[in-house]
């Protein structure tokens, strides 16, 4: 299989350029809040065909339904769940493989009152946590924000800096007041703050009866040519090729002038850029900024590139929060 240059939650999984994701566990939540996020996410466990055993996350979603991404069941013979006192076998019932999410069967698991939040309400800023099994650890919590919200396929599959790794796919992710937003997905193969969620939305219309081995491949396991705009430009960033990067959002801005993601492209490239393209950086950063409803960089930012600062003044974050930042919470979590 072609590896892509994104990574997974399955351990075993090669995909495009962006991984799947894998499960550990690095702290204890304290916080009440956190703690009933916490448990609403379930270590699985995939036995495949020739008798070995891979490991993934799958999260609660209502009432005996788990979410989790197709990559971690796609060929799995066998799959249960592990609760804190047995291993319980569960049933796929439905399965969106483009799009990287399959829902389980889970009788004698309750939800929580507090359940879901659209991903399309989310900003850019906000504080978010990662939970999931990486591997064969422990459950892992990490704290992070928002960094972007990509339009595709009728909503915003999340950027995050809440780390996860391999294991950790199919876990959730979460907003400060424990509603689920999305659902752990891939990571960039080349590391950096490039974590990527799908959003809960998209849980509504995944076709009942279909399966996770259909031999279609998710959006992100794609050769890049075949990925949306928005993974091509992620892999220019993850890479630090701001050369690609400015190209590729001039083509990207030219052909979707409305796009405000096509924009960021090119000001990340020009801002990077080893020319130090200031004026271009800050004419497309406004661009962005007018044609998102939820701006993805600080208006100070612009000010800077304006007067043509270098890096350092300006600021170099891939996304800066637009607000007031949030308190963080007193349980113990690891953070990016």
């Amino acid at each position: 299989m072609r590896r892509s240059i994104f990574s997974a939650a399955a351990c075993t999984l090669l995909g495009s350029l962006f991984l799947p994701i894998p499960a550990h566990c690095e702290g204890h939540v304290d916080d009440t809040v956190l703690a009933n996020a916490a448990a609403r996410v379930f270590k699985l466990a995939v036995l495949q065909p020739d008798g070995s055993e891979d490991s993934g996350s799958a999260t609660l979603f209502a009432t005996g339904k788990l979410v989790t991404n197709c990559h971690v069941t796609r060929s799995a013979r066998r799959i249960e769940v592990l609760t804190a006192s047995a291993r319980m076998p569960v049933e796929q019932y439905a399965a969106d493989p483009t799009h990287d999410i399959c829902l389980l069967s889970a009788p004698g698991l309750d939800a929580p009152e507090k359940q879901s939040s659209a991903a399309s309400t989310l900003r850019v800023g906000q504080t978010v946590y990662a939970i999931g099994y990486p591997g064969d650890s422990a459950q892992h919590v990490s704290r992070g924000e928002v960094l972007a919200l990509h339009d595709y396929e009728r909503s915003k599959v999340v950027r995050t800096d809440a780390a996860f790794e391999p294991g950790a796919s199919g876990g959730g992710l979460f907003d400060r007041d424990g509603r689920l937003v999305g659902v752990l997905a891939f990571k960039a193969a080349q590391g950096g703050a490039f974590h990527f969620a799908l959003p809960i939305e998209w849980l509504s219309s995944v076709p009942q009866g279909a399966t996770a081995d259909s031999g279609e491949r998710a959006f992100w396991e794609r050769s890049r040519q075949q990925q949306p705009a928005f993974l091509r430009a992620a892999a220019f960033e993850s890479a630090r090729d701001w050369n690609g990067l400015l190209e590729f959002g001039r083509r990207w801005s030219a052909q979707e002038s409305t796009n405000p993601d096509a924009w960021m492209a090119r000001a990340k490239g020009a801002h990077h850029h080893r020319l130090g393209l200031a004026e271009e950086a800050a004419f497309a950063y406004r661009q962005a900024a007018k044609l998102s409803s939820k701006p993805q960089i600080d208006p100070e930012q612009l000010v800077g590139m304006q007067r043509g600062y270098g890096c350092a003044q300006a600021g170099c974050a891939v996304a800066l929060p637009g607000g007031t930042a949030e308190t963080p919470s007193q349980a113990r979590v690891s953070e990016n």
